[in-house]
């Protein structure tokens, strides 16, 4: 692979990965900032929106996982120059992400037997389930806004989408400090008020995102509702049966560090909180090799679009390389502040003590993490999802799940939190290797099926 091709599509990915980063980043700042101030009202409203939002982050995460098709859709038809068909593609991604919505909505808002089942203590259910009822009509606001999104980054455009989450965060803190506390007139709802915040914050973000498309000089020149198309069988399908498997794959990992989460509760509150600490810094810096991921499936899906194979060959490489290199840096930043970054989260000895341990496997769990996501959204970009989702849940509840279970609390001299970790190191691992594996067979196959149709090409015109 020629280096200097490398360093030039790293150079071409850095302006779309940057805005995605800060928007990923601004996004997760979100969730910080409501426990922190519905933290100010009450430990109960803290815990409710805590539980609340870990219900609404597992159901949006399968949502936008299915609407993730229309990114590497608009991209092909973006590489190839075909724009008359990327209004159909954007219509059809709305019409399915209002299906999805309501499904969302319905979810969300019959919640209350899952936690009761889950055994979450029942004096939080109550106000969880309120706070569910306020923030579930943001779920078809939230699919809406991903269509637009994924459309802007379909053609490249990423700086609204970090635009979009910027006012998003405002408006949200914004609301909150009205809704919360009971400002301006309104009433004094707790943690309540952070869900009905969050609504008010995607609508407001979903109209700045359908005016910035259709101002926006570049954006608007593809007249995407000049023509309104019902919903289409055939397109609907090519969607979900790209976008589903993504979906499936993202709930597979997401799900898996829930579960983690409860086994460790059953360990003790100082290893839950040492988890919490560890679990939350390995997932902001996580982040940047994300975005660095989302930004090679745009690069990927224009290259094939175009038919550039060779490009997207190299996007593939540059993509990971870079996200390896950021994980390295992660990574250091993690072992050797370890220390220093536990000791901002709580003053307790004994947590310190186990943070510190648990984000040995942090710093290790960067550089595999950065891999497999690279790596999957550069499958992503290849339209290539089925496989890649029985690899991720084969590697998250075949490998991850039981051997973390094993290590942490069945084997005769349990290691507790640590085992859990290791765990999650391995499954990482695994899915690092198996989608390296899928990806190199995915590029061969391309290139094998291209010198076929060069020489059946040849082949004509040596018999003409």
């Amino acid at each position: 692979m020629n280096t200097q091709k490398i360093r030039e599509e790293i150079r071409k990915l850095i302006p779309i990965v940057t805005p995605l980063a800060l928007a990923q980043i601004t996004q997760a700042s979100i969730s910080v900032v409501d426990a922190i101030m519905a933290g100010n009202v009450s430990a109960l409203d803290l815990a409710a929106v805590s539980v609340g939002g870990s219900m609404w982050f597992i159901t949006t995460l399968f949502i936008t996982g299915v609407l993730m098709s229309v990114t590497p859709s608009i991209a092909h038809l973006r590489g190839a120059n075909n724009s008359k068909d990327i209004p159909l593609v954007v219509q059809q991604g709305l019409y399915l992400a209002i299906f999805l919505g309501i499904f969302g909505v319905v979810v969300l808002q019959n919640a209350e037997p899952l936690l009761q089942w889950v055994k979450v203590d029942p004096v939080i259910i109550p106000l969880a389930v309120k706070y569910l009822y306020a923030i579930s009509w943001g779920a078809p606001l939230l699919a809406i806004f991903f269509v637009m999104r994924s459309y802007c980054e379909g053609l490249g455009y990423t700086r609204p989408v970090f635009v979009a989450s910027s006012i998003t965060l405002v408006v949200n803190i914004i609301a909150n400090y009205v809704l919360i506390y009971g400002k301006w007139g309104f009433p004094r709802l707790g943690g309540v008020g952070c869900g009905w915040a969050s609504t008010i914050a995607i609508f407001i973000t979903v109209i700045f995102m359908y005016h910035y498309i259709h101002k926006d000089e570049h954006l608007a020149s593809f007249s995407l509702f000049a023509k309104l198309y019902l919903p289409n069988f055939a397109e609907l399908t090519k969607l979900v049966r790209l976008g589903f498997p993504i979906g499936a794959a993202i709930l597979a990992e997401a799900s898996s560090f829930s579960i983690v989460a409860i086994f460790v509760a059953s360990i003790g509150p100082k290893e839950v909180a040492a988890h919490q600490i560890s679990m939350n810094v390995a997932s902001i810096l996580f982040m940047l090799p994300l975005s660095v991921g989302l930004g090679a499936t745009i690069r990927i899906g224009h290259n094939l679009g175009e038919g550039s194979f060779e490009k997207a060959k190299t996007t593939c490489f540059a993509g990971v390389l870079l996200a390896f290199c950021i994980a390295l840096v992660n990574a250091c930043i993690i072992y050797f502040l370890a220390f220093v970054i536990a000791n901002m989260y709580t003053n307790d000895p004994l947590v310190i003590k186990y943070a510190v341990d648990l984000m040995f496997y942090a710093a290790l769990f960067q550089v595999s993490d950065a891999i497999q996501v690279s790596v999957a959204c550069s499958l992503r970009g290849y339209k290539d999802t089925r496989i890649p989702m029985v690899m991720t849940f084969f590697s998250y509840w075949g490998v991850a799940i039981p051997l973390g279970y094993f290590l942490g609390l069945s084997m005769e001299n349990p290691l507790g939190a640590n085992g859990f970790w290791i765990g999650l190191v391995s499954g990482l691992s695994v899915a690092a290797i198996l989608l390296s594996m899928r990806l190199y067979f995915v590029m061969q196959n391309i290139r094998r099926q291209n010198d076929a149709n060069l020489v059946q090409a040849h082949n004509t015109i040596d018999n003409d």
